[in-house]
């Protein structure tokens, strides 16, 4: 079994990522179920300069976007709002999108990066008030500039002992040392896959922390064929996961980070 907790929708700066896409990636590559977050949610541009308005989508609207198109794959996709903090924060309307859809709403994405705010800002403690009461895991891109370093989700996590909290990308283009040092440390502070090297994923195990790596992957930002190679169509990273991880670690060790740690944590009817 697959799950894949860290998959996105959206065409929006730069990245050409349709419905269709999406459902292309987990047919041919008999995905069993999707966590789906829309990138069209972005406060930013690539260089974090304000989306212009004429482009820009509301963080609700797009939230009930992915909402609708999950709904057309039963059992197969679960959803992430991908919130807007800075911009739109939370209202009424937002609150009431995830308790008319706890079964599908599995979790809340928050873009430091896109944002430019740190994991720990006040701002974004409404959110995590949210997560704590609907139980959702609240997964953070982490990696490639200040606002983004694992430090801020740790301080997050550990203030928040009650929410789990995901790194995403375990601090993106690093060797992973710092995210799996801060990961091994709180009960309540993950990672994911997604451009992670199996060699780091194996550290991880070795500190006893296999039941805290979830499999994401970023699909299909390279497009739908994002798990055997990338858009230079090179090789992917992901073919390690399938072929030399299952190798390396016992099927207990493997199933959980395929898919049980992610029924678990994301609270999945599976």
């Amino acid at each position: 079994m697959i799950i894949d907790t860290h998959v996105h929708c959206g065409i929006m700066n730069g990245f050409y990522m349709p419905n269709e896409m999406v459902e292309e990636f987990i047919d041919k590559y008999n995905v069993n179920h999707i966590i789906l977050s829309d990138c069209r949610a972005v406060e930013n541009t690539e260089d974090l300069k304000p989306v212009p308005p004429d482009e820009a989508y509301t963080q609700n609207e797009v939230f009930k976007d992915t909402i609708a198109f999950a709904r057309k794959h039963p059992g197969r996709i679960s959803v992430m709002p991908w919130i807007k903090p800075v911009i739109d924060g939370v209202d009424d309307e937002f609150i009431n999108i995830i308790s008319t859809n706890t079964d599908i709403v599995k979790g809340i994405k928050y873009h430091a990066y896109n944002s430019n705010l740190h994991s720990d800002s006040e701002i974004l403690e409404p959110y995590y008030k949210i997560a704590r009461e609907y139980r959702l895991p609240v997964v953070i891109h982490t990696g490639g500039d200040d606002a983004s370093d694992p430090q801020y989700v740790y301080n997050a996590a550990r203030q928040h002992p009650d929410v789990n909290f995901i790194m995403a990308h375990m601090g993106l283009t690093t060797d992973n040392l710092k995210a799996i040092s801060f990961i091994s440390r709180l009960p309540n502070l993950y990672g994911d896959t997604a451009w992670v090297s199996i060699k780091s994923v194996i550290k991880l195990i070795n500190l006893g922390c296999a039941g805290k790596i979830v499999f994401g992957t970023d699909s299909p930002i390279d497009g739908p064929d994002t798990y055997v190679q990338n858009a230079h169509g090179e090789p992917s990273m992901y073919i390690d996961y399938f072929e030399k991880l299952p190798k390396l670690v016992s099927k207990e060790i493997y199933d959980k980070i395929m898919f049980k740690n992610a029924i678990r944590l994301f609270n999945l009817s599976i």
